[in-house]
C-alpha cells in the first residue's frame, strides 16, 4: 500500500494507511490498554497484546454510547415474556379453553405477556436499527416497552387480588 506524509502531533514521516499500520503507529507514542487485560499496549510490535495473547484491532467508537434506553427496552420486554413463554406453553398444553373463565385483567396480562416474546426477539435482531434512532425516539420506544411491563404485571396482580 502506499504511505501518506503526514504531521502528526509533533511527529513527521510516513503515516501508514493500513489499520495495523495506523494502530501500531499511534501506539509508539500513546498509552492505551488492552480492553481485556488492561495491559499498557505502549510501544507495541504487533497487533496482540503481549500480557493476554488476545488480537488488538483499531476502532472507531461514539464519544457518547448512551444504551441505558436499549438496556432497558430489554429489560421492559424480557420480564413479561418469561411469563409470556410459560402462558404460551399452557396454551399450547391446556388450549384456549383455559380463557373461557378468566377475569378480563387476566386475560389482558396473558395478552400482553404472550406478546412480549416476540417484541423481545425483535428488540435484539433490530438492536442497531434502534440505536440509530434519535435519543429521544429510543427514550420513547423504551418507556412504552416499560408502560407494557407495568400494565402486564399490575393488571396480574389485580387479576389475583380479584380471584
Amino acid at each position: 500500500m502506499m504511505a501518506v506524509t503526514e504531521k502528526v502531533e509533533g511527529a513527521v514521516g510516513e503515516l501508514p494507511t493500513d489499520e495495523t499500520g495506523l494502530l501500531l503507529h499511534y501506539l509508539r507514542a500513546h498509552d492505551a490498554v488492552c480492553p481485556l487485560c488492561k495491559y499498557n499496549l505502549r510501544n507495541l510490535t504487533v497487533p496482540r497484546c503481549p500480557e493476554c495473547g488476545r488480537g488488538i484491532r483499531l476502532v472507531v467508537g461514539l464519544v457518547e454510547q448512551v444504551l441505558w434506553p436499549y438496556v432497558m427496552l430489554l429489560v421492559a420486554l424480557v420480564l413479561p415474556a418469561g411469563l409470556g413463554l410459560i402462558f404460551w406453553i399452557g396454551l399450547l398444553c391446556i388450549g384456549a379453553e383455559i380463557y373461557r373463565h378468566m377475569p378480563v385483567l387476566l386475560i389482558l396480562t396473558f395478552v400482553l405477556c404472550m406478546v412480549s416474546p416476540f417484541l423481545a426477539v425483535g428488540a435484539v435482531i433490530y438492536r442497531k436499527e434502534f440505536l440509530r434512532l434519535s435519543p429521544e425516539a429510543q427514550r420513547n420506544l423504551a418507556g412504552a416497552a416499560a408502560v407494557l411491563a407495568t400494565v402486564a404485571y399490575g393488571a396480574l396482580f389485580l387479576a389475583i387480588l380479584n380471584l
